[in-house]
């Protein structure tokens, strides 16, 4: 769930940058739907409030996606996004990054550093 996090805070990072969406990009947290209810019990209440939060703006954000894709072929592979939308993007990074690092506990892992949601060179470069 962590890696879906991480990939998740990388797309938004690049939608905030080009200011455009990619409808090949997933940030739904499909992993949630398996681990969600096991993940709830091994954190305490802030932690999962940081955890549910990311996940249901990531997966909302994830279903309007969907819902471009709902009529028809797109006539594009890439939406515009408008201001407001470009506005809020760094705030549901830092709401994912809460959730990387409640996990990090359960996961045994680092915290996110600085570099968290900043796409690897490749990445960039493939652009």
């Amino acid at each position: 769930m962590r890696s879906e996090l991480t990939n998740a805070a990388e797309v938004l990072a690049l939608a905030e940058r080009e200011r455009k969406w990619k409808l090949w990009w997933d940030v739904s947290i499909a992993a949630w739907a398996h681990y969600g209810d096991i993940i709830a019990i091994s954190l305490d209440p802030d932690q999962w409030a940081a955890v549910d939060d990311a996940v249901r703006a990531s997966r909302s954000l994830s279903v309007g996606r969907e819902k471009m894709d709902q009529y028809g072929a797109p006539t594009t592979f890439e939406v515009p996004l408008a201001d407001s939308t470009v506005k809020g993007t760094p705030e549901l990074r830092k709401k994912i990054m809460l959730a990387y690092n409640a996990l990090a506990h359960t996961a045994d892992g680092p915290e996110a550093d600085e570099d968290f949601g900043v796409p690897p060179p490749e990445t960039l470069a493939a652009l």
